[in-house]
């Protein structure tokens, strides 16, 4: 993209220097320059103020290291020499150095430099940015995607170009125009504006109209964004969560039910696992049509006479949620991708004999008379008085058994299942610690009252004052066949007692299997859909003209009509925002139950009901944790509808990952007296 500033020429201006300023206020000055400089250096000026307004006012540390600041990745892009760019557009080289003088001073760390040409090269890298800056103009929604691939999520975007087209260009499904940063410098605009953390899918449950407007569209969005917790690059290549996002998806998840980590895993690994699950439920489909005359894949045209398409009893590795969606675990090609998991954690005791007073050797307590000393007298350290190291403690028992050499040296988690900045989250949520200053309790605030549960020291357990990780299920997939509809609301899970609301012991993790830009990621566009069979259309209208005239409670709705209707009546902007896979919405909150019974049971609650509906659209990496009390629904896979054949490549492959308690055990759906391999 070229952009060419007309400004007058030599240009006397009073301007604001902020290179040769020791303590970063404005100085004005006066002194001639050339047009192209001055606006090279108005150009500089305006970045560097940008950036110190994203510096953290204080260090941002590790979670279980306060030793370590997490930073934010910052690249600069520059024009290449001899490219498309015009040179016009481009701030001088004396410009450039000064700013990266100035940035050096000013002690933002993690700054990389390079040209266009580099960082388009690397596209393909895991490497991504907290904050993408363009020194030469920027026009066109295409330019934008361009040199914004590499931004994370909620990353900030700062590039310039002609004021006039500038705020056209940013599209608000992909960014978050409202709190944009516009700069007027002479004829151009320096925008700072923030990347989306997900787009939503307005193509799912159709038989709401009034999650169309644009009323709902902005909730929603707004929502999404709430649900979501912004992870930097430096978090995203340790594995390791800083305080700031460990105690905001803690929070989000206590608050909402649900949490979004955008690109939380390296996009190749989530779909490894995909690959692998959709070969065994092409493997499944075959042994179903082979030995138990059951064909999933029937009926899934529009109009077509279906035949048995569900199996009536579940298998140890198949279970069938209803028409066209299964739930697939244990398969084998599932199986070999990771080794078999241990039915409780690893033992971390030597010796627990209450009777002789010997005392475990628990990770966080010190005995003040010796190994022999008696249980009583074990106190805990100074550091396990701390709960980020009481979390980090059981994180590193919980991936023991899981890690190489390598990986202990450097860090990194073992596999997608134990994510060590996740595992920490889920440990806190699951183990909240007793709060004296809210507490009514007559016990003493000096007191930690979780010393005394010595039960702990039980099956295998730390002890007390320490706390349990979650156990970590198998990864399983749940498939969605072109032609399933969107599913009944529910929870998955029952509340444990009904008078007080309890900690998650629960939680679910889904990774979907998106390519990003492929068939399952690119929106609907109108002329993609199958015309709609008119003899089909002419009953169906028949039949909700008869409806209605009897005043029936329920009318149906078609909703393949009701797709075709949307995609037609959306403008271009809305288009970008229908899917053909549908991924799961939730209503944000409805784990507790207040929330739900009202959303659920009220007369009037529909509005109250949408309201809190969210239908995000996520790409591989991206991972959504969920309460598995919350309302929820998977959306539908109109693949069927489209201009090409229902194909394997049209299969929703949502991978899924359980997190529970040690005493918790979920047995429904599966059959394990019938194998289907």
């Amino acid at each position: 993209q070229s952009i060419i500033f007309s400004v007058p020429t030599n240009l006397y201006h009073v301007k604001m220097d902020m290179f040769d300023s020791s303590d970063d206020e404005e100085q004005v000055t006066a002194a001639p320059l050339s047009s192209h400089e001055e606006l090279s250096h108005e150009i500089c000026n305006a970045v560097y103020i940008e950036l110190m307004k994203l510096k953290p006012k204080v260090p941002v540390t590790a979670m279980h290291d306060t030793n370590i600041i997490v930073g934010k990745e910052i690249v600069v892009l520059l024009a290449d020499e001899g490219g498309n760019i015009s040179a016009q557009s481009v701030p001088t080289d004396e410009s450039v150095r000064q700013l990266q003088t100035k940035i050096q001073a000013a002690k933002i760390t993690n700054v990389t430099y390079c040209t266009v040409r580099e960082y388009l090269e690397a596209s393909n890298s895991h490497s991504k940015f907290d904050i993408v800056v363009c020194l030469f103009g920027v026009e066109g929604q295409g330019a934008v995607r361009l040199y914004s691939q590499r931004l994370l999520p909620k990353g900030t975007f700062i590039s310039y170009g002609t004021a006039d087209v500038v705020k056209r260009q940013y599209s608000d499904n992909d960014w978050i125009v409202d709190s944009a940063v516009y700069r007027p410098i002479e004829s151009i605009s320096l925008v700072c504006i923030s990347k989306r953390a997900a787009r939503r899918n307005q193509a799912g449950a159709l038989y709401w109209p009034a999650l169309r407007s644009a009323e709902h569209a902005a909730q929603e969005r707004k929502l999404i964004e709430e649900i979501t917790v912004t992870l930097s690059a430096q978090e995203l290549r340790t594995g390791v969560f800083s305080t700031t996002t460990h105690e905001n998806a803690v929070r989000i998840m206590h608050q909402h039910g649900v949490c979004i980590f955008p690109q939380l895993f390296p996009a190749s690994e989530v779909l490894q696992w995909g690959e692998a699950a959709r070969h065994d439920m092409k493997d499944a489909i075959q042994t179903l049509r082979n030995k138990h005359h059951v064909d999933l894949l029937a009926g899934v045209r529009e109009g077509e006479e279906e035949v048995v398409n569900v199996v009536k009893d579940n298998f140890h590795e198949l279970s069938m949620r209803e028409a066209y969606r299964s739930d697939l675990r244990n398969s084998p090609r599932l199986k070999a991708m990771h080794a078999e998991l241990p039915k409780t954690l690893p033992n971390t005791t030597v010796s627990a004999n209450k009777a002789d007073g010997k005392k475990a050797n628990n990770a966080g307590y010190v005995s003040t008379s010796g190994a022999a000393a008696s249980l009583a007298s074990a106190v805990p350290t100074a550091d396990s008085q701390t709960k980020s190291a009481r979390i980090h403690a059981a994180v590193e028992r919980c991936v023991a058994n899981r890690v190489t050499a390598e990986q202990a040296s450097n860090g990194t988690s073992p596999e997608l299942r134990y994510h060590r900045g996740l595992l920490a989250v889920l440990t806190d949520i699951m183990n909240p610690l007793f709060n004296p200053a809210t507490s009514k309790s007559t016990v003493p605030s000096e007191v930690n009252i979780e010393h005394g549960n010595w039960g702990k020291w039980n099956f295998n357990g730390p002890g007390p004052g320490a706390l349990n990780a979650p156990c970590v299920g198998k990864m399983g997939a749940v498939v969605s066949l072109p032609g399933c509809t969107d599913q009944t609301i529910h929870a998955d899970t029952p509340h444990i007692f009904e008078h007080v609301h309890l900690p998650g012991h629960y939680l679910n993790l889904f990774l979907p299997c998106v390519v990003p830009r492929s068939g399952a990621d690119v929106p609907i566009a109108a002329s993609t859909l199958v015309p709609a069979d008119p003899a089909r259309t002419l009953a169906i209208q028949k039949a909700i003209s008869d409806a209605k005239a009897k005043d029936a409670e329920e009318v149906y709705v078609d909703e393949a009509t009701e797709l075709r209707e949307l995609v037609s009546a959306a403008t271009g902007e809305e288009k970008s925002e229908c899917f053909l896979q549908g991924q799961t919405a939730f209503v944000v909150g409805s784990h507790r139950m207040s929330v739900a019974a009202v959303a659920m049971t009220d007369a009037d609650a529909q509005p109250y009901l949408e309201a809190r509906l969210v239908r995000p659209h996520l790409s591989a990496g991206d991972a959504l944790l969920f309460d598995t009390r919350i309302l929820h629904f998977g959306l539908s896979n109109w693949s069927h509808l489209a201009a090409n054949d229902a194909a394997e490549k049209d299969w929703r492959m949502m991978l899924y990952i359980n997190y529970h308690q040690q005493w918790f055990n979920d047995p429904k759906n599966w059959n394990d007296n019938a194998k289907l391999f």
